[in-house]
């Protein structure tokens, strides 16, 4: 009896210890199978309808986000500039929609006559609601006749607003992505991305000027910060943040003056 007892203790014991040492290998070998899995994109298409292509990007978006929560930030990433792109997307119908409130510079794609041309930009913003577009050299419409420039009207519709507001939003999420991923240079060009479409987007020059700051650039920290309280002046971290920006230059200048006497 005695030695029944023994030897159930024992497996008690062993089984104790088995669930110590498997519950963080499972862990582990999750963490490493979903970074060997490959991320599928969801397919947002181009010949979707705006108000189609918003749910499609709002559904893909809190999925980024789920990915983000995770600490999954690469493929967080890729989902939220995916999304961008499949957001700032100018349809060519005749009287044409915008789908982003875009600047000069803003590379786009537009969506002629059911034929997608990638690497088009837009030249010029005009006063009439209007944009003139241009295409890279070569592309060409369904005849086969070469596309330079074309002008397009500016949508008011919700659809398109909510969509324009999703691309912003997503490249500043990107950009938070590359930040976790030590990637300062690539979550800056997120950030200039969407002030290319929305000048007034805090979170985009708040974000920017934590990359600039990071890469050493404090005057470009400073002049951001400053336009993002300009334009939230009630908050506080903005405020701060520059306070710390503003030490971090002067001390390097303090270190400057000191290095220049000892040369002198």
């Amino acid at each position: 009896l005695l030695r029944r007892v023994a030897i159930g203790i024992e497996l008690e014991t062993l089984l104790r210890v088995w669930c110590w040492v498997w519950r963080p290998l499972k862990y582990v070998f999750g963490l490493f199978s979903a970074a060997s899995t490959p991320m599928s994109l969801p397919s947002i298409s181009p010949d979707l309808s705006s108000p189609e292509r918003l749910q499609r990007s709002l559904e893909a978006k809190e999925k980024a986000a789920e990915l983000f929560k995770n600490g999954q930030f690469e493929d967080a990433s890729a989902l939220y500039a995916h999304i961008a792109e499949a957001t700032v997307r100018l349809e060519d119908t005749g009287g044409a929609a915008i789908a982003c409130d875009l600047s000069a510079g803003t590379k786009v794609q537009v969506n002629k006559g059911g034929e997608v041309y990638e690497g088009a930009m837009v030249a010029f913003v005009n006063d009439d609601d209007t944009v003139d577009v241009v295409f890279d050299e070569g592309d060409e419409d369904e005849d086969g006749v070469p596309i330079s420039r074309i002008r397009l009207a500016c949508s008011s519709d919700e659809a398109s607003s909510d969509l324009a507001k999703c691309h912003v939003q997503c490249l500043v999420n990107a950009a938070r992505c590359e930040v976790k991923l030590r990637k300062h240079d690539t979550a800056l060009q997120f950030c200039e991305r969407a002030l290319s479409c929305d000048p007034r987007s805090v979170s985009a020059l708040f974000v920017g000027a934590r990359c600039n700051r990071e890469l050493g650039d404090f005057d470009a920290s400073a002049k951001a910060l400053v336009a993002a309280i300009r334009l939230s002046p009630k908050d506080s971290s903005l405020r701060n943040e520059l306070a710390e920006v503003q030490e971090l230059r002067q001390e390097r200048k303090s270190r400057d003056r000191e290095l220049a006497a000892m040369v002198l």
